[in-house]
């Protein structure tokens, strides 16, 4: 039985490259088809009617060809003199490498933020929705199950890190690499001689402060005098009017001792020392006024400063740098904090920074008072207990017992009284602060202040108080390390006293 020949890949070109106007010869049925062993040359003879049609079939064939193979390669040479190579977003892990830098390097860099961000955020709606579907109540033809507590806490972690992410997406364009910086061009912070500050006691961790990779912004006083032939603050613009930069004739004659001149010492705005509070101020109210050639400018105490929250929530701006919270607990510090916690509070607790020593007269001369009495603390902090679900308390205060045992009395949650955890005085039978002791830092006040802070700081809520630039410590150290809670906040934020005592 005969078998039809197979008609190779050759045929079909050519009988696709034959022209319309040409008739295409009718093709042999099966039966009239010769053998494969006699299929060649000569079974084609029928079909060409003369060598110069087939001459001519020929040229128009390749014609075609060079047609087909130019256009292509036309197409690509106008895209690519057109720019449309920048357009081309490969994965970064296969992206071909350019012939020439590029025209306008910060602006591709904004681009790939922006779509980053943007495919990061459509997968952020997505996912809000499916958790939106989950967490509404089942219709009657629906059999689906709510979503379980632990499910919805996994998934709202999901998103905070997608946000997490956008963030570092479109922030990442306008950080610029610490390779290009030179060490003149850099502004540099200097801390005061910790002899002048912190009676020579030995718990800041500078180097934590440094960014990871980059060149130091942070100097200790002696790097500064080393760096200077000559010790002198050129110019000093003060923030705070009234007294200029907080420095009373005590701190100038301990600073002139130190064998630092001082250039002449004025206020930014004259006219806030008539006010309890400076204003709120403004990128163009700050810019001009600290715009200065001088190599050394001081600018004094910053703590009741008012600025702009664009201003510092801009990209580039702090949110973007790489340093983390300038004072850090050394490692001896951190690891007595962890021993304390794992002691007597575990993994599970709320701090509570209970500001009292002096706080009454500081706090009754603002406009809204952060002193609240006892009863209605309690309150307070029974609310974040309850919100939280937190078994214990670990207390930091300079409070009286007088105050801090009413306090015990009154949280009560569920018929349970929530005990509040002081840091005890040192026993030698006691070994979760032997690491200080050993090493010569127990007993002394800055430690403690910091061991304080550091315990407050690792607890899953922190409470703290208004006002007080030891709870803004706290915040500040739980932002860098990521340990912030939606918890967190001030002592009956939102608040006012129900009592409030009359000026003296």
């Amino acid at each position: 039985m005969d078998r039809d020949p197979p008609v190779s890949d050759e045929d079909d070109h050519l009988e696709t490259l034959v022209p319309q106007n040409h008739t295409k010869p009718p093709s042999p049925t099966p039966r009239s088809r010769s053998p494969p062993s006699s299929f060649g040359v000569t079974a084609l003879r029928p079909a060409l009617p003369s060598a110069a049609a087939s001459l001519a079939r020929a040229l128009w064939s390749r014609r075609y060809l060079v047609l087909f193979v130019s256009l292509p390669l036309l197409a690509l040479v106008l895209f690519l003199s057109l720019g449309g190579a920048s357009s081309l977003r490969l994965p970064a892990s296969i992206r071909l490498p350019s012939a020439g830098p590029a025209a306008d390097p910060a602006a591709s860099r904004m681009r790939e933020a922006e779509l980053r961000a943007l495919y990061l955020l459509r997968s952020q709606r997505s996912g809000l929705l499916s958790l939106f579907n989950r967490t509404a109540a089942p219709t009657n033809g629906s059999a689906s199950a709510l979503i379980s507590l632990s499910d919805l806490q996994a998934a709202l972690e999901s998103q905070i890190k997608i946000n997490r992410e956008i963030q570092a997406a479109l922030l990442s364009a306008h950080r610029s690499g610490a390779g290009n910086a030179t060490e003149d061009g850099l502004d540099l912070i200097s801390l005061p001689p910790e002899a002048h500050v912190h009676g020579g006691t030995p718990w800041p961790d500078l180097g934590g402060a440094q960014p990871e990779g980059g060149l130091p912004v942070v100097i200790t006083y002696e790097e500064f005098v080393e760096k200077r032939k000559k010790v002198s603050i050129d110019q000093f613009i003060c923030y705070i009017a009234s007294p200029p930069c907080f420095l009373d004739e005590d701190h100038i004659k301990k600073l002139k001792g130190l064998g630092i001149s001082l250039g002449k010492i004025e206020a930014a705005w004259p006219e806030d020392a008539k006010l309890k509070e400076p204003k709120k101020r403004y990128v163009g109210d700050i810019t001009p006024k600290f715009s200065t050639d001088a190599e050394v400018l001081g600018i004094g105490d910053m703590f009741y400063a008012d600025i702009e929250d664009e201003w510092v929530n801009q990209p580039g701006g702090p949110l973007a740098h790489k340093c983390k919270t300038l004072i850090q607990p050394s490692r001896l510090i951190m690891l007595t904090a962890q021993r304390f916690v794992q002691t007597f509070l575990g993994g599970n607790y709320i701090a509570l920074h209970f500001r009292r020593h002096g706080f009454l007269k500081f706090c009754n001369v603002k406009k809204e008072s952060c002193f609240f009495p006892i009863p209605q603390a309690a309150e307070c902090i029974l609310r974040i207990v309850e919100k939280a679900n937190a078994p214990v308390i670990y207390l930091s205060t300079d409070a009286a017992d007088s105050e801090t045992n009413l306090l015990q009395s009154l949280v009560v949650l569920n018929d349970r009284q929530v005990p509040l955890v002081k840091r005890p005085e040192h026993h030698s039978s006691e070994k979760w602060d032997a690491l200080l002791y050993r090493n010569h830092m127990g007993g002394d006040n800055q430690v403690e202040a910091m061991l304080d802070k550091t315990i407050c700081a690792l607890s899953n809520v922190f409470i703290g108080s208004s006002g007080s630039t030891f709870t803004e410590d706290i915040f500040r150290l739980r932002r860098g390390w990521g340990s912030a809670s939606h918890c967190d906040e001030y002592l009956c934020q939102g608040e006012l006293p129900n009592y409030i005592a009359e000026q003296d």
